[in-house]
């Protein structure tokens, strides 16, 4: 039986990661307390990061730190943004269809498609533990369904099958906000490449916050604060941590630390929403992340 022991990796690497991973547990219960749009949530966070992001390059500029950032870094970090604003969208509309545990346990599936992606990427053959772990990633989101839907029944309820694939649909887009994210810090200065993703997706966003009408700014103290946490707690931090540590740790051993995300997530769901899981969504929990770590298994 393989050793399910994380191998030795760069200790801070690991503290960058783990502390991210926190950090982005928070993410849907922020969202909840803010009781904004999902595209208004998206957009204000990816908005009120920015002045953060260039706060903390200031210093580097004053140090003389080379902060080098070539076109083709910019690109990738250009279309990393694309992906993670819409991957926001997504998130942040599935949030208000289907549980926070469910929701960030088929967001966990980010991992498993990154593997696939760099499958298909490499032009070869899917493994069978791939193969495996998309078989057990299927049979989990099916026994989630069933577990918020009490039963069979939820099969036939269309909004919450449609959260669950909105859900996933999501993961699809933050596995590809990573691998385009990994491809940017090869080629560029950390700091500049989280910023100009950062841009982008608020770019991205500004159609379709239009598009949906409505008030464009949040109104009361308890939303902005909710989005001012979602920005400097999840994004800067959260997603800065982890971008980091990702870019520093294998791929397997990030991929299998970013299983303790939703397991965070689906915690505070309960202390804070009293959204407990039934025998069927635990079920579903444990089969989604076992799909996860065999599909990403080398």
């Amino acid at each position: 039986m393989p050793s399910l022991a994380i191998p030795a990796v760069p200790s801070r690497a690991l503290l960058q990661l783990s502390a991210g991973i926190i950090c982005l547990a928070f993410s849907p219960v922020l969202v909840r307390l803010a009781d904004v749009g999902p595209v208004a949530a998206a957009f204000y966070r990816l908005l009120l990061a920015q002045p953060i992001l260039v706060l903390l390059l200031i210093p580097r500029f004053k140090s003389g730190e080379s902060l080098a950032c070539s076109w083709c870094a910019r690109w990738w970090a250009w279309l990393s943004g694309v992906f993670l604003g819409l991957n926001l969208v997504l998130w942040n509309q599935s949030l208000s269809m289907i549980s926070i545990a469910n929701a960030s346990l088929v967001d966990s599936l980010a991992p498993l498609f990154i593997t696939l992606f760099a499958w298909w990427g490499m032009g070869e053959r899917p493994s069978r533990q791939l193969a495996l772990g998309m078989v057990l990633a299927v049979v989990g989101t099916f026994l989630l369904i069933l577990g918020e839907g009490g039963g069979f029944a939820g099969i036939h309820d269309s909004r919450l099958v449609a959260g669950h694939l909105v859900a996933l649909f999501g993961a699809l887009l933050y596995a590809a906000y990573f691998l385009a994210l990994k491809q940017a810090l090869r080629r560029g200065a950390f700091p500049r490449v989280m910023l100009a993703s950062c841009m982008a997706a608020t770019v991205t966003l500004v159609p379709l916050l239009l598009w949906r009408g409505g008030a464009l700014l949040p109104h009361g103290w308890m939303a902005w604060s909710m989005l001012g946490a979602m920005a400097l707690l999840v994004h800067c931090a959260g997603q800065g941590l982890v971008g980091k540590g990702f870019d520093r740790l294998p791929a397997a051993t990030a991929s299998l630390m970013l299983l303790a995300q939703p397991v965070v997530s689906a915690l505070l769901a309960w202390g804070l929403f009293s959204e407990a899981l039934g025998m069927l969504q635990i079920a579903g929990a444990g089969t989604v992340l076992a799909g996860v770590y065999w599909g990403g298994k080398k």
